[in-house]
């Protein structure tokens, strides 16, 4: 599905929310159908009063007056116009739809309003002024899927000659004083201006006395005079130009030097985890170097002393995770954070790779890397968000309970047998859309279903559950990321779980996460 944003909608959607600031606006959208799948948006109300900073509930009577006035003033014509979805901003966050906004749409779409598809359109200004937004199309009985939203000028008339040339004036006159008020280093000033004196007396003079011959039949005195005069001094001038471009080049390699060392400050910490097999692929670090400046600091994470793709004596790893945080930030101590960067790539099993996002969730931005199995190589997390979203079900069921297992999907289903097999508790279920193993490499779409994880581990908390038990089925940078996500202090217990194919349980043991007040990690068989 396509939804058309016009320049105007956007200009005024963009003038409410400069006034609003940082608390969240919104109301519905109206539009028209101009296309199979194909929509533009015609007009929209704005509830300016009844959001915070965090939330936005829009107030229907408010709204329900604005459509009415669109269906008069586009006569009825029901077919061709109508209520096309809903729209807020999000100020702080990013342009994707929270677990609020999920279930708000869900209902919505039930049918029991007449509502049979509805879009939430998401937008936010960017430095306070670059309009950004994200749709997501709801449909009842299905998943949430990406609109593609198109930026629609007013009008698709040609410009006129007139206007066409006052844009390329306007851009050449942009682009001059752009040209004009570079920046310049130093030296190479110096070195242009020096060359342009060298080149003015040395070879203009000469060849306007040649032009002067050509056109005149003789020099005129006057130039000659000046000729000689200027001849006199020829040997000041080189001299002082050759100082100057002397100069010239020392601050040149001056400026090399202090790069070179300030790229030698600049410290990369590579954390590599290794487990799940004994031969663990080209190391983490020769991958890094290859893309980051600065000196290499290796930390390996080697955990493995257990059979080929089976873990055998979990409690020994604990202290070599703990081991590895302490030697992160050793090594972080007495540098600047803008000379540092932390970079993160693993095999390790589930609960180990948690257990160190865990840890690590306070040290800063960290660049991840996953190991792409088909090229047979590390790779960074550099694709873009295709914005799927997890599928959340059983959520509604666990009200009263003290302890319930979260199934997160990414990559593969897991089967429902193996659950029974070890778990007596109600399941909550987050599926990804489209599972795939090969879906993980975008950093932002990681960051994004990490959030709504949070948010199903803090809506499960303010229904009473104490302790959450989760099996993963996703790559180890993404079971990284939720760990860094899940917050240590105010969500509930968390045991995470490893997974024995064949085995009866299937989960036969787990590690009890240091998160709400637990001090330290503990294996629970």
């Amino acid at each position: 599905m396509q939804m058309l944003l016009p320049k105007n909608v956007l200009h005024q959607m963009r003038f409410h929310m400069v006034r609003a600031g940082r608390r969240e606006i919104g109301g519905i959208i109206m539009g028209e159908e101009i296309g199979d799948q194909k929509f533009k948006v015609v007009d929209f109300s704005v509830d300016c009063k009844s959001g915070s900073h965090s939330n936005f509930v829009r107030d229907a009577g408010h709204h329900n007056q604005a459509l009415a006035e669109f269906f008069k003033k586009t006569g009825a014509d029901y077919r061709r116009y109508n209520y096309l979805g809903e729209w807020h901003t999000h100020p702080s966050f990013e342009v994707q739809p929270s677990l609020q906004d999920v279930h708000a749409m869900k209902d919505l779409v039930d049918g029991s309003g007449g509502v049979n598809f509805a879009v939430l359109l998401i937008a936010r200004l960017r430095r306070y002024w670059r309009f950004e937004c994200g749709a997501h199309l709801f449909v009842k009985g299905h998943m949430p899927t990406p609109v593609s939203v198109i930026y629609e000028m007013n009008s698709q008339i040609k410009p006129s000659k007139n206007k066409m040339i006052k844009r390329l004036f306007e851009n050449f006159v942009l682009k001059g004083t752009d040209w004009l008020f570079r920046t310049h280093s130093i030296e190479r000033v110096l070195f242009k201006s020096t060359c342009g004196v060298l080149i003015a007396v040395f070879g203009m003079t000469p060849l306007l006395a040649a032009i002067l011959r050509l056109f005149l039949g003789a020099v005129p005195e006057g130039f000659l005079s000046f000729q000689q005069s200027l001849s006199s001094a020829h040997g000041w001038i080189l001299t002082i130009c050759s100082i100057v471009i002397l100069v010239a080049l020392a601050l040149a390699i001056f400026r090399v030097w202090s790069d070179a060392k300030s790229r030698s400050q600049k410290r990369v910490i590579v954390i590599e985890g290794r487990g799940l097999r004994d031969d663990d692929g080209s190391p983490l670090d020769q991958a890094v170097r290859k893309k980051v400046d600065g000196q290499i600091v290796p930390v390996l994470l080697d955990l493995r002393n257990r059979l080929d793709g089976k873990v055998i004596e979990p409690e020994r790893a604990l202290a070599e995770i703990s081991t590895l945080h302490r030697s992160v930030l050793q090594h972080k101590k007495g540098i600047d954070r803008s000379d540092l960067t932390v970079v993160y790539g693993g095999l390790t099993s589930v609960p180990y790779t948690f257990y160190t996002g865990v840890l690590l969730d306070d040290e800063g931005d960290i660049c991840l890397y996953d190991w792409d199995r088909v090229q047979e190589a590390w790779r960074s997390l550099e694709m873009e968000d295709d914005g799927s979203m997890f599928d959340v079900s059983g959520i509604d069921s666990v009200s009263g309970v003290k302890e319930v297992v979260v199934a997160l999907a990414f990559s593969y289903a897991i089967d429902e047998r193996d659950l029974k097999s070890t778990f007596s508790y109600p399941v909550v279920r987050l599926t990804l859309d489209g599972l795939s193993s090969d879906s993980h490499w975008s950093q932002k779409k990681q960051n994004r279903l990490a959030q709504q994880f949070f948010e199903v581990a803090k809506q499960l908390s303010a229904q009473g559950v104490k302790r959450i038990h989760l099996v993963l089925a996703a790559p180890n940078s993404a079971v990284f990321t939720f760990g860094r996500r899940y917050d240590k202090r105010n969500l509930p217990e968390l045991i995470v779980y490893q997974f024995e194919r064949g085995t009866d349980p299937a989960y036969p043991w787990g590690v009890l996460m240091p998160v709400s007040g637990n001090k330290e990690a503990i294996i629970k068989l």
